[in-house]
């Protein structure tokens, strides 16, 4: 069960509940490792163990591009990051 913890303790307390509330629903966790070739992904699916792995060029001039097009690319490639929770 992954749970957040919000630094910021103000009058966000509501919020804070409905975000970890909506995290616990979730059952991915994704690592990413941008280098200077390849960035790197990770998903994890908690609920079976499952283990992906996928991999993009580097965009040298702005790093999340290339984290951003992986993402894409994960989705187009894995129905199950679109799926029931998803």
């Amino acid at each position: 069960m992954l749970r957040v913890r919000c630094l910021d303790t103000g009058n966000r307390q509501g919020h804070d509940k409905r975000l970890e509330a909506y995290m616990v629903e979730k059952f991915y966790r994704l690592g990413c490792d941008i280098g200077g070739t390849f960035t790197d992904f990770v998903l994890l699916n908690d609920r079976t163990g499952e283990i992906k792995i996928y991999k993009c060029l580097t965009t040298p001039k702005d790093p999340s591009d290339a984290v951003e097009h992986g993402i894409r690319e994960m989705e187009k490639s894995d129905a199950c990051l679109c799926g029931e929770n998803g």
